[in-house]
């Protein structure tokens, strides 16, 4: 007879009462006499569960808003890399008083930036300088110049290439992809506005192109071959 035992026959003429607090007394003294028993495992509440399963939604909605998947004719994707520094319009300010062509920019500064050579041979243009807010930097020169024949309205943008601004967002999206040489033009004809648009890099600046009242891009990929060459 185990020891466990003798202790239960030793007790068992007192009440129930009485047994129960011999018995909780000899396990305190003696606790690997207390019989093992399993944890009872509780069970969760609907609003636990959903208390728990709520940040895991967020995080898909999260995640869908952040990676967006863009819909387009001719499935097209998003095209601007994430290690471009994105600048809103409360960062920059607009400067059209007096602003600096990119020719002038180029004068000014010795840069090498592409441009059309139109300044004298076209019906009307419109220069608009984004600068920074506090460093007053010019992050980009954006030219929109009419044909003196009024059949063509062309603006070309230029961008460093490790900035992003919102003002060009609608360029993330390209329909296709078009080489000249060893540059890269993606582009999107926008059918619905009769638009045709392309960007593409080089010697580290992004030029934004916008054929308006055509969605030819073939005009437009001559553009790009005249700004290039």
């Amino acid at each position: 007879m185990s020891i466990e035992d003798k202790f239960h026959k030793l007790i068992q003429t007192h009440g129930q009462k009485e047994r129960d607090s011999i018995l909780k007394d000899i396990y305190a003294q003696m606790p690997e006499l207390a019989p093992k028993s399993k944890p009872v495992k509780k069970r969760m509440s609907l609003r636990q569960k959903l208390f728990i399963s709520m940040p895991i939604v967020a995080v898909g909605v999260c995640a869908a808003i952040v990676l967006p998947c863009v819909l387009i004719d001719n499935n097209p994707q998003t095209s601007i890399p994430t290690t471009y520094k994105y600048v809103l319009g409360v960062d920059y300010e607009t400067k059209t008083e007096n602003a600096s062509t990119i020719k002038e920019y180029n004068e000014k500064q010795g840069a090498e930036l592409l441009y059309f050579d139109w300044y004298e041979a076209v019906e009307e243009i419109i220069t608009v300088n984004y600068v920074r807010k506090n460093a007053k930097e010019v992050l980009s020169i954006k030219e929109n110049a009419i044909t003196l024949n009024g059949e063509e309205s062309i603006t070309l943008a230029v961008v460093k290439n490790n900035f992003e601004l919102d003002v060009y967002s609608g360029y993330s999206v390209c329909s296709g992809t078009h080489n000249i040489g060893e540059v890269t033009v993606k582009w999107y004809s926008a059918t619905n506005n009769n638009n045709a648009m392309g960007f593409f890099e080089h010697n580290g600046y992004r030029y934004y192109i916008t054929l308006e009242w055509s969605a030819d891009e073939n005009r437009l990929f001559e553009l790009v071959n005249e700004l290039l060459n």
